[in-house]
């Protein structure tokens, strides 16, 4: 019985985060530039840069957009479809913190933990492309998980609105 109850207290916890972590959506620009050194301890990663902004529409619709950017790796998966030094990006909406969608079913991504200055994202599947959003079949697409199907988590850092709006 105790069982019992430390789990139920530990699914309700867990419940009850993700359900405040849910209402409270950062918005704004966020983003990371990994350093060599990071990029050679972690082979698999197929970003070198990303830059992600969350928004409000002007129209005033109740769900966040976000507009999404990577300077793809030259390792991984990416470095090995040549896809190396070019910008992919992809835009969409969230639902709530555990469900951003990329449009046009592009897969998506979770927010795992958003304190202060600091976000993380977690995707097993999200596609960029080079080419306008939902243009996979007419440009270059990818996924910026690491190994597609499989959790890939990206550390972003809250950056000035001009960072995000350069490379848009």
């Amino acid at each position: 019985m105790k069982k019992a109850r430390g789990l139920s207290t530990i699914c309700i916890s867990l419940f009850a985060a993700q359900a405040a972590l849910a209402q409270d959506i950062p918005t704004g620009c966020f983003s990371r530039v990994y350093d060599a050194q990071h990029l050679a301890a972690h082979p698999a990663q197929v970003v070198e840069a990303m830059w992600l902004n969350i928004y409000q529409e002007p129209e005033g619709g109740a769900e966040p957009s976000f507009w999404i950017g990577a300077l793809l790796a030259s390792q991984g998966h990416t470095g090995r479809d040549g896809y190396g030094g070019q910008i992919f990006s992809e835009s969409g909406y969230c639902q709530d913190a555990a469900h951003c969608f990329v449009y046009c079913d592009g897969g998506g991504f979770a927010l795992t933990r958003a304190e202060g200055d600091v976000i993380e994202i977690t995707t097993s599947h999200m596609r960029v492309v080079s080419g306008s959003d939902c243009a996979a079949d007419e440009g270059q697409a990818t996924t910026l998980a690491e190994v597609p199907g499989e959790p890939t988590i990206y550390r972003l850092f809250r950056s000035e609105d001009h960072i995000c709006a350069r490379n848009e």
